[in-house]
């Protein structure tokens, strides 16, 4: 019964969320995943039948409290799965029709998965990055914070896109610079690019053939390697010594990754430019993520801070994570009230280096001096927008 009560929660619950890891927490279901996958195991969605500990048949005087809640208000009281996500959400069942796979009939295979990005570049009130002109916009913009309700990812791509709008319209209606002028100031930044890839061009490496080289690429930026570098330490689950160890091996790939091999065409040329951003990335988030938990950062949002080594057990009770060793030790607020912005920077040898610097959020504004005349007259002398 705990069991099914989880599976339903899970059905709103949908992230990951250390605080809900007690008995019958939903996202026990994301450690039992976890598990088996890592025992090289398939798991699987099934819509055609409820949890055994259900049966089948009416399924609300089974439930309680806020499983019971939830299915009431959703009008979701059916008898099967499918029948109640066709009652909720009939795009979803659509959705999965039109791509072959018919949920009424065949199981979903499925995994933890990385899904939303709740970091982010750094903009200001008006969604304008340190890139004068340049405005992140959405999931590209840090402003989404740790807890986020469903929902605020397009509520805040709506307010970003609007501000921006705004701001863009009221103070860069210049005209564009004098091409002249343009090349000059674009000249430097121009000739660091081109350096690089004269570098990726002219690499003496020539004894790997493209096979090998690709092959490196991938395993390094975007392949199998990578992902199963960032999946263990950097998804849910963060170990603090293997994110350490995963940012260094980053950063060292990142700094040899023009020596490391000779581009002899456009595609190689594309693949290392593509394999740099993405390592780029990768340094950053890793970095960030090492430079919270070395802070005393603990578990909050949609991560697992446990530990040296994190879940090193190859067989894990997870009905009652504490009795398994799981240590979920949460932040309980410390830092919700920072917020860490991270730089990419040369160090003395010229190698990548993040460094970080840790900020009050911004405050709600708690003055009441809006009298309607008095912003109204503000807006109209161009005092709002700016």
């Amino acid at each position: 019964e705990e069991m099914a009560r989880g599976i339903f929660l899970k059905g709103y619950q949908w992230p990951f969320d250390p605080g809900k890891l007690g008995r019958g927490g939903s996202s026990l279901i994301d450690l039992a995943v976890f598990v088996d996958k890592r025992k090289g195991r398939r798991v699987f969605l099934d819509f055609r039948r409820n949890p055994a500990a259900l049966g089948e048949g009416a399924i609300l005087e089974r439930q309680d409290g806020e499983t019971r809640s939830y299915l009431e208000r959703s009008g979701a009281a059916q008898h099967t799965p499918i029948a109640r996500l066709r009652h909720m959400n009939p795009l979803a069942y659509e959705l999965y029709l039109n791509n072959g796979i018919d949920l009424s009939e065949e199981m979903l295979e499925i995994a933890v998965c990385a899904q939303h990005n709740n970091g982010g570049l750094k903009v200001n009130l008006w969604w304008e990055s340190d890139l004068k002109h340049f405005f992140p916009v959405g999931e590209a913009a840090g402003t989404l914070g740790v807890h986020r309700p469903g929902g605020s990812a397009l509520n805040s791509t709506q307010v970003g896109g609007t501000r921006a709008a705004q701001f863009i319209s009221a103070n860069y209606g210049e005209a564009p610079l004098p091409v002249k002028e343009f090349l000059e100031i674009a000249a430097r930044p121009l000739a660091r690019v081109a350096a690089r890839i004269q570098k990726i061009l002219t690499c003496p490496t020539e004894t790997r053939d493209l096979e090998t080289r690709e092959l490196e690429a991938k395993e390094l930026a975007m392949g199998e390697r990578g992902r199963k570098l960032m999946d263990s330490c950097g998804a849910f689950i963060r170990p603090a010594k293997k994110v350490r160890k995963a940012a260094e091996a980053t950063r060292r790939a990142l700094a040899s990754l023009e020596e490391r091999s000779r581009a002899r065409d456009m595609k190689e040329l594309l693949a290392a430019l593509i394999e740099r951003d993405v390592l780029l990335t990768r340094y950053a988030y890793l970095s960030a993520i090492g430079e919270y938990i070395a802070q005393g950062g603990r578990s909050r949002g949609s991560s697992l801070v446990c530990g040296e080594e994190g879940l090193d057990k190859e067989d894990l009770d997870i009905e009652n994570c504490a009795s398994a060793g799981i240590p979920v030790s949460l932040d309980g607020g410390k830092f919700a009230d920072r917020i860490c912005e991270v730089r990419l920077e040369s160090d003395g040898d010229g190698l990548p280096v993040c460094r970080f610097k840790w900020k009050k959020v911004r405050p709600l504004p708690t003055d009441r001096e809006d009298w309607f005349e008095n912003v109204y007259n503000a807006w109209l002398r161009g005092e709002v927008i700016r």
